[in-house]
C-alpha cells in the first residue's frame, strides 16, 4: 500500500474533524488579523479551518484525496477562504516568500525544512508539531525516521 492509499484509508475511517494542533491553538496571540497561510499535510483541515476563521486566506494541501474531499465539503458549508488541494509533499515546487504562516502537524519530512523556510515571508511564523523519539504514549509512527 503506497502513502496515498494508506492515508486515504485512514481518513475514510475517520469521523469528525480533529482539533487544531496545540502549537497553533495555544499561540493564536502571535498571529496578525489576516494574511496568507499554508496548512501542509492538512488532513481533514482542522488547522486550516482555525486559520481561516481567524481571517487568513489558507492553502490546505494533503496527499489524501479523501481528506481533501472532506475539507472541500467543510469549505462549501462554511464559506471560509480555504483552497484545498491534493498535493504530494515530495512534489513541492519553488515557492518563495509566499506565506505569513505555515503550519505542519504530525508530518515529518526532513528534506522539506529548507523549502518551508524559503516559502515563509520575512517575519513569517512556522508552527510545527510532531512526534518525538521519546514516546509518551503509543500514538504516532513506529519508525523513528518519522519522529524528531
Amino acid at each position: 500500500m503506497n502513502s496515498k492509499e494508506r492515508w486515504n484509508k485512514r481518513y475514510s475511517d475517520c469521523g469528525s474533524i480533529p482539533q487544531a494542533a496545540t502549537v497553533l491553538s495555544e499561540n493564536l496571540h502571535l498571529l496578525s488579523s489576516s494574511g496568507r497561510a499554508l496548512d501542509l499535510a492538512c488532513g481533514r483541515g482542522a488547522n486550516a479551518l482555525l486559520l481561516a476563521k481567524y481571517g487568513y486566506q489558507v492553502d490546505a494541501w494533503d496527499i489524501s484525496n479523501v481528506a481533501i474531499d472532506a475539507l472541500n465539503e467543510q469549505v462549501r458549508e462554511t464559506q471560509l477562504t480555504i483552497v484545498p488541494k491534493v498535493m504530494d509533499a515530495h512534489e513541492l515546487s519553488d515557492i518563495i516568500n509566499s506565506y505569513d504562516v505555515i503550519i505542519v502537524s504530525y508530518f515529518l519530512q526532513r528534506d522539506l525544512f529548507q523549502w518551508l523556510h524559503a516559502a515563509l515571508k520575512p517575519g513569517g511564523l512556522l508552527f510545527y508539531q510532531t512526534f518525538t523519539q521519546t514516546r509518551v504514549n503509543e500514538r504516532g509512527p513506529t519508525n523513528n525516521d518519522y519522529r524528531l
